[in-house]
């Protein structure tokens, strides 16, 4: 399966499942969430990251890193996306989450070709496995926290 179309199942699943779309990045359009570097020079898009699926349901915020097969690169740059101070700030501001007394951001890779018993993954990082029936949702979260946004979430183990 191509990225184009993980990224779209993908999207069709969030949206189905009472998530709005802040952004979405297809391979090869110019759309999407740019997030800056607090230390880049000059402007425009030049040292910035680009998140593929960037949605939003109550005071929760969902980053994914779309591919057709997985690459842990992507999960290193959700999580320097997610934790850097020198990214935080443009990202706070992208989401407007001054909105909001307090908030939380989900991070998650989806692809189409992985091997969930080889890999390990970051605390509180989820997987969206997608495939010609459905999506699995699988992760490092603790159980019960995402219990009520995704019923059919299940952890990976426990780390």
């Amino acid at each position: 399966m191509r990225e184009i179309e993980v990224t779209r199942r993908v999207k069709e699943f969030l949206t189905d499942n009472s998530w709005t779309m802040i952004a979405v990045h297809y391979p090869g359009s110019q759309a999407g969430m740019y997030v800056h570097d607090s230390n880049r020079k000059g402007k425009g898009s030049k040292g910035s990251v680009v998140i593929d699926i960037v949605a939003e349901r109550d005071t929760d915020f969902l980053l994914i890193e779309s591919k057709s097969r997985f690459e842990m690169f992507d999960v290193d740059k959700l999580v320097k996306v997610t934790t850097s101070p020198n990214y935080r700030g443009s990202l706070n501001e992208r989401l407007r989450t001054d909105r909001f007394k307090s908030f939380r951001i989900l991070r998650g890779i989806a692809v189409a070709q992985i091997n969930l018993e080889t890999l390990r993954f970051p605390y509180e990082f989820l997987v969206f496995k997608v495939g010609t029936r459905g999506i699995g949702i699988y992760g490092t979260y603790s159980g019960t926290s995402l219990s009520g946004i995704f019923p059919s979430y299940a952890t990976l183990w426990e780390v």
